[in-house]
């Protein structure tokens, strides 16, 4: 896998924050029928680690993720 690039927000966060990304992204939480969206993940991502991203970034650093922990 190719090293990450230090401008890339989203891959650069610590492990256990990328780990709670995925898991809001892919598992349905308490009280909720359905994971959180990109706009959701978005605002959490803003609120509790103050990054911005777009929709896209996060839809590229959803597919990388997904590949990462199989590895």
């Amino acid at each position: 896998m190719k090293k990450v690039r230090p401008e890339a927000k989203i891959k650069t966060l610590p492990d256990e924050v990328q780990t709670t990304l995925w898991e809001l992204l892919t598992v349905a939480m308490e009280g909720r029928e359905k994971p959180m969206t990109y706009v959701e993940a978005r605002a959490w991502l803003l609120a509790e680690q103050s990054v911005e991203t777009s929709n896209a970034a996060l839809s590229e650093w959803y597919s990388w993720y997904g590949l990462y922990l199989r590895r």
